[in-house]
């Protein structure tokens, strides 16, 4: 039904309205009302007696003005998904908010390079343990043989961690990143397998064509789909789009295509590392998309108000001069020094000479702004909000409680383990898997079975990849805690040792073992076994006084207490930091390992 009249669409509308709704025999039908190009209003459905029952959707004034898109995800970013990468891009160049933030997520996220430990199946490969600890040993040093250096590069300029640095940087102001995985023998290396990062905006669609049917085969943004919509292979330019670089062999930008898995061996060509945020994303959306307006105007801002300061901080002189009663300049001819356009700029103790009659008008700027500092705080929630870092850590600035202050760092940590696991999932663990495929192949490894079974395969490829911790404001408060959650069965001493150092149980137990055994040779005080109290080494055998063993020990256990309890009361601690720490000495110093820490 298609209603055409000369009157104003608002009036026709009403009209067409209540039409409908002394025709309609249900309150519970609804009438769409379109306008077309001509002004036309076409009726789509029935009419509702009641108002719309959802707010967000009704016709309310403050929503006339918002026109949301509806269309796929593909549809919504990628036209314009070059102008928001340029303008992540200057942010990150020229903001500190912006670099701040990215910085902040790539050190909690990544830190130096997550680390690899392996993580065998080794029960299900039919391993033994001290078998599987070897072969753990083995891989480990084997890959960071090859990770270690800048030879695991293409261009051989970084190492895998500074790599990883970079994948996560790139993919934050970037929106996402790709990575080729070609082999390339060199000279006096071992493994040949290179890594060869590929930024956003080289993957495009070839001569910048739009989406769509491109050679047969469906491309968006440089990711091509089979006829089941699965990303089959990416368009990779020689060099950047827009870039005016000039190559002798190639005048004109060439686009290649690279498969992501091999055709015969299904090996993983290509990888990339984006986060999608919707069904059918074909590429990443840079990080500070949704702040852009906001970083920007606050930019502005703020330049404007340190002009501002710097200009109410400078102290020049003006020099006024009269005029004489005929209308001439009372002094020397040759001397205007009110001419010199080179001394009539603002300085730090400038003279300035005014021309006869002219007279200097100031207006006070009052700055700097007592609101600036709310107002930038205000905005730094915002955007904590907005990036998922909140405001103290964004800005590095605690000065609220223990307890806020901590849950702050906790919140970011979360955060921060999302942003790793995807990075591991995606760069991390499938680079390990293709170079230990590479280290069996060339016998640098013994694997039985992981080129014959898949389940073996996997088994061998498990790893745990070890990143930055959240930090500590009270070591002594998150050290007792940690013992606790050991103590009651709840964590263990190799997940709470990586939480707070970083580092894996293994290697601390290890180091801790060639400590000891240096010490003992060296004949120095070694701290007892559980960590706390200083004892001196008693061999029974050359006791001259005939101690046992038991006696011998409790007497240790006894000098490390009362020297432990010592160094608690040289500690400037408040009570209740005292009071846990003196639990923690008698307990561990007198008594041993705590019940239930097995």
């Amino acid at each position: 039904m298609t209603i055409d009249s000369p009157k104003r669409p608002e009036r026709a509308f009403s009209e067409m309205v209540s039409r409908a709704r002394r025709q309609t025999t249900s309150t519970h039908q609804l009438v769409m009302l379109r306008a077309d190009s001509n002004g036309a209003l076409q009726l789509a459905g029935s009419l509702s007696g009641v108002d719309n029952p959802y707010v967000s959707a009704s016709g309310r004034r403050s929503f006339l003005s918002w026109h949301a898109s509806g269309m796929s995800a593909d549809d919504d970013l990628n036209s314009n998904l070059s102008t928001i990468r340029n303008r992540a891009q200057d942010q990150y160049r020229n903001t500190a908010t912006a670099r701040a933030a990215i910085n902040r997520i790539v050190e909690g996220a990544v830190g130096t390079g997550l680390r690899m430990r392996s993580n065998i199946d080794w029960k299900f490969i039919g391993m033994s343990l001290s078998q599987a600890r070897e072969w753990k040993a083995a891989a480990e040093r084997e890959f960071q043989l090859w990770a270690e250096t800048v030879e695991c590069d293409y261009e051989r300029q970084m190492t895998f961690g500074d790599i990883q640095r970079m994948v996560c940087k790139s993919q934050q102001t970037r929106g996402d990143c790709f990575a080729l995985l070609p082999w390339l023998p060199r000279p006096r290396h071992i493994y040949d397998m290179r890594i060869q990062l590929i930024e956003a905006d080289r993957v495009s669609n070839p001569q910048r064509q739009s989406d769509g049917m491109i050679g047969g085969k469906y491309v968006a943004a440089g990711i091509e789909r089979d006829n089941n919509m699965i990303p089959t292979a990416v368009h990779i330019c020689d060099r950047y789009p827009e870039s005016f670089l000039f190559i002798a062999s190639s005048p004109d930008p060439k686009w290649k295509r690279v498969p992501i898995y091999g055709a015969n061996t299904g090996r993983r060509n290509v990888l990339r590392i984006m986060t999608s945020e919707r069904i059918g994303q074909s590429r990443g959306e840079p990080i500070l998309s949704p702040v852009m307006s906001a970083l920007k105007q606050f930019s502005v801002y703020s330049d404007a108000e340190l002009s501002a300061a710097v200009v109410n901080a400078m102290l020049s002189v003006f020099v006024k001069r009269p005029i004489a009663d005929k209308g001439g300049y009372m002094g020397d001819d040759d001397d205007r020094p009110w001419e010199d356009q080179d001394t009539k700029q603002l300085g730090s103790g400038t003279w300035i000479d005014g021309a006869p009659g002219e007279e200097l008008q100031v207006i006070a700027a009052n700055r700097p702004s007592a609101q600036f500092e709310p107002f930038f705080l205000a905005c730094m929630k915002q955007i904590g909000m907005a990036l998922g870092v909140p405001f103290e850590v964004l800005v590095n600035h605690f000065s609220s409680s223990y307890s806020a202050s901590r849950a702050a760092i906790l919140e970011a940590y979360k955060h921060f383990k999302i942003i790793r696991k995807c990075l591991q999932q995606s760069f991390c663990q499938p680079i390990y898997e293709e170079w230990l495929l590479e280290a069996v192949i060339k016998g640098r490894i013994q694997a039985p079975g992981f080129l014959t079974d898949p389940a073996i395969r996997n088994a061998y490829c498990q790893a745990h990849w070890i990143g930055p911790t959240s930090g500590q404001i009270d070591p002594v408060r998150e050290v007792e805690a940690a013992n606790l959650r050991v103590k009651y069965g709840f964590s263990s001493r190799g997940i709470e040792t990586a939480e707070i150092t970083g580092m894996d149980f293994e290697d601390v137990c290890q180091a801790r073992a060639e400590e000891n055994a240096l010490m003992e040779s060296l004949n120095l005080p070694i701290p007892d076994r559980e960590g706390m109290g200083a004892t001196q080494p008693a061999p029974e055998a050359k006791n001259d006084d005939g101690v046992g063993a038991k006696e011998g020990a409790d007497s240790a256990g006894e000098n490390g207490k009362s020297t432990a309890t010592k160094d608690v009361q040289q500690l400037a601690l408040n009570g209740a930091q005292s009071q846990a720490l003196q639990s923690i000495v008698e307990g561990v110093a007198g008594g041993g390992i705590p019940e239930g820490d097995g």
